[in-house]
């Protein structure tokens, strides 16, 4: 039976994969550092973040973590709060988890992640994913999805709404691997490339490999 932490737990990616892993046999009880109230389950304990960041609050530790937390910079106010809640808070948080005793970490990462990218957000992921790679894991499974599909509505995310709108319209001469990403699927890939025993690091990127892993 496992133990598994699960970062971000109240976003739309997060709730997808809370619910899988509510249901899985495999998993006996769900860690949720969060700031907002999830729905009570018999599996699943939430801790604050305050209490899980500087404290040692009882029941914490887990063998495993997945982590799908994030923000965007309309959200954060400014670039500098975007990166201290994207990067800085993520990066404590997942910390946190391995003091707690977590050794095989899953992260949702982006399409288009690099330290060149014109993009703050694309250029944030890499040093996310930088940082979790030095430190001491048994496993890291990084996932890099294209637009999730069905994420936001249109008065929220404008400009990714049209996009994906336009992506599905053209899905038959666009790659397999840059359309959309269905929330389900990103979830279903993430529970299963953490919960199988293979034990080397793993870089799932792009739709159509999400897709082959969403069906193990």
């Amino acid at each position: 039976m496992i133990r598994l932490t699960l970062i971000g737990a109240s976003g739309l990616t997060g709730k997808a994969v809370l619910a899988l892993l509510l249901a899985n046999p495999q998993v006996e009880q769900v860690i949720a550092p969060t700031r907002k109230a999830l729905p009570e389950h018999a599996k699943l304990l939430q801790i604050s973040f305050d209490e899980y960041l500087h404290q040692e609050p009882k029941q914490a530790n887990s063998s495993h973590v997945i982590c799908c937390f994030g923000t965007t910079l309309k959200q954060a106010g400014s670039k500098a709060n975007f990166v201290k809640i994207e990067r800085d808070l993520c990066l404590q948080l997942c910390a946190r988890a391995l003091h707690f005793g977590a050794k095989k970490l899953s992260y949702v990462s982006s399409m288009g992640t690099s330290h060149k990218a014109l993009s703050l957000y694309s250029r944030t992921k890499a040093e996310i994913e930088t940082s979790l790679s030095q430190l001491e894991l048994e496993q890291l499974v990084i996932i890099r999805p294209s637009l999730l599909s069905g994420s936001r509505s249109a008065d929220k995310r404008p400009l990714e709404y049209i996009a994906i709108k336009l992506s599905s319209m053209l899905k038959f001469i666009i790659p397999a691997s840059m359309r959309p990403t269905e929330i389900e699927n990103l979830a279903k890939a993430l529970v299963n490339a953490t919960l199988s025993s293979d034990q080397s690091n793993l870089l799932v990127q792009g739709s159509d490999q999400i897709n082959r892993f969403a069906r193990n």
